[in-house]
């Protein structure tokens, strides 16, 4: 479906070629698509490298909630390198808890982000307005899907 065009060189951004039309994608024979890198243009190649992340849980302290949600909010304007995105769920049944999935580039920087002295720092931040420790299930990413934007 997709190729890379024979001139295309190793570079932070990759750009690739449409082969075969996808209209699930909106993508259009000829249609170029420019990557963030090599992870994704083995990811849309079908190639074998996976994004990595952790599947957290967290019972938040009565009343601490927008403390911790603050944080999580600088946390998005100063990202590490190799994040990708997270989502953060309110549990229907218990609403001081909180599981977020978090996703990186690949596990190197994944443990490269976990292992720092910022993010030590951060986390014992956090645990101020927890419970307890938190549950962390880390693990490849095998399949993700979301819309482009959200039906009309």
């Amino acid at each position: 479906m997709i190729r890379r065009p024979s001139s295309a060189a190793q570079a932070s951004e990759v750009n690739l070629v449409v082969d075969r039309p996808d209209r699930s994608l909106g993508w259009t024979k000829g249609r170029t698509i420019t990557t963030n890198g090599a992870h994704d243009a083995a990811f849309l190649q079908g190639g074998s490298v996976m994004y990595y992340g952790t599947i957290a849980k967290y019972t938040v302290k009565p009343g601490h909630e927008t403390q911790f949600m603050g944080d999580m909010e600088r946390f998005e304007e100063s990202p590490p390198a190799g994040w990708i995105y997270h989502t953060i769920f309110r549990s229907t049944t218990n609403p001081n808890e909180i599981w977020m999935s978090v996703v990186f580039e690949n596990e190197a920087a994944y443990k490269k982000n976990a292992d720092s002295p910022e993010m030590d720092k951060e986390y014992h931040r956090m645990l101020e307005h927890l419970e307890g420790e938190p549950e962390w299930h880390d693990g490849n990413v095998i399949h993700e899907a979301m819309r482009k934007s959200a039906p009309a």
